[in-house]
């Protein structure tokens, strides 16, 4: 089998108890309950999804869920997707269910002008009704890391090549997807902190 971890990472930022910090470092919601489903394959993919994702929210929401995040999605640099539309199906058919989606990953200088290209939206972040959420620097002033120089392919000319990870928590990732989607909508709707 395989397993990274990455879900009960999220998990934690959402609603850790502070346990394991004793009670230093909690999640936003540390009184929250937990409805925990897994989508990943053996491989390491997606393929836990099956081909409805009305499924996967209706499962949750029976549970009791209210609150859906999802730090998962497809590189399809803005397109409204069929996944795109299940999620807002899902959310117009129940009005008291909240689905959240990481904006994703694809943030790169393609063009090599020293600004972060616009139009990297992922699927379902495309989706009309949930909540997208991109990744600020955070404020770490030890941190000497440049974007150029952790992912010089990805950032290779300046401002952002030469620009630290984490010293400006006012200025969105550098890897963090950006809008708008193709049809214009402004995205991503919210961001927190994503670097060190």
């Amino acid at each position: 089998t395989h397993s990274s971890g990455h879900g009960t990472h999220t998990s934690g930022s959402v609603l850790g108890n502070g346990n394991a910090s004793g009670g230093q470092i909690k999640g936003m919601a540390p009184n929250a309950t937990l409805v925990m489903q897994s989508v990943m394959d053996s491989g390491g993919g997606l393929g836990g999804l099956g081909s409805d994702l009305k499924v996967l929210f209706g499962q949750a929401y029976n549970d009791s869920a209210r609150i859906h995040t999802n730090s998962w999605g497809a590189s399809v640099a803005g397109w409204y997707t069929g996944d795109s539309r299940a999620v807002d199906q899902f959310m117009w058919d129940h009005p008291d269910m909240v689905i959240l989606f990481s904006a994703g990953n694809d943030g790169t200088d393609g063009n090599n002008d020293g600004v972060v290209d616009e139009d990297s939206i992922g699927s379902p972040a495309t989706a009309k009704n949930c909540i997208t959420v991109g990744a600020t620097e955070n404020d770490r002033p030890g941190g000497n890391s440049t974007w150029g120089g952790s992912w010089g392919s990805d950032f290779p000319s300046d401002p952002i090549a030469s620009d630290r990870l984490a010293d400006d928590p006012d200025g969105l990732a550098g890897f963090s997807s950006r809008g708008p989607t193709n049809d214009m909508r402004i995205k991503p709707d919210i961001v927190a902190p994503g670097t060190f």
